[in-house]
């Protein structure tokens, strides 16, 4: 589709023995809370940008394990429609690789916190539809530790 822009996300939960933290970040632009998402390139993957931006902005090691969602949008910039794609991306934190200096106040928080402070209605469905995934992941998966179990 002529002037369609990609955009992808990343829906990232830290497992702890009390309850799992989501990651969320703060919008410089108006302040309102929002999951971390970045505009793909025309030579990567969706995938691929999202892993580039947490690894790069966020200072985080991630393990990929499904897709949480997707929603199409359209903007008006200058009286110009753009079509806009979100991919959003469920993601297990591995380890902090470094300060997360792309990010305007980069948090963990539990579930319901941080599904209150979302501003977007979207992407507290792409938050839902994460834990949900996640729960599933959990229930499939083989008996092995996960990484914040491993350093125990």
């Amino acid at each position: 589709m002529k002037n369609q822009v990609l955009i992808s996300g990343a829906v990232i939960v830290r497992p702890q023995k009390k309850g799992n933290k989501w990651f969320i970040v703060k919008n410089p632009t108006d302040g309102s809370w929002e999951l971390p998402k970045i505009i793909v390139r025309k030579t990567e993957s969706s995938v691929r940008a999202a892993l580039r931006m947490i690894g790069e902005q966020g200072g985080l090691r991630v393990r990929v394990l499904e897709e949480a969602g997707r929603y199409n949008a359209t903007v008006n910039n200058s009286g110009r429609v753009i079509s806009q794609r979100y991919l959003y991306y469920l993601m297990l934190h591995r380890a902090d690789s470094g300060e997360s200096i792309g990010f305007e106040e980069p948090t963990w928080m539990e579930y319901g916190v941080a599904a209150k402070k979302l501003a977007s209605k979207k992407e507290r469905k792409m938050l839902r539809g994460a834990k949900d995934e996640y729960r599933q992941w959990l229930k499939n998966r083989k008996k092995r530790p996960l990484p914040a179990e491993q350093a125990e």
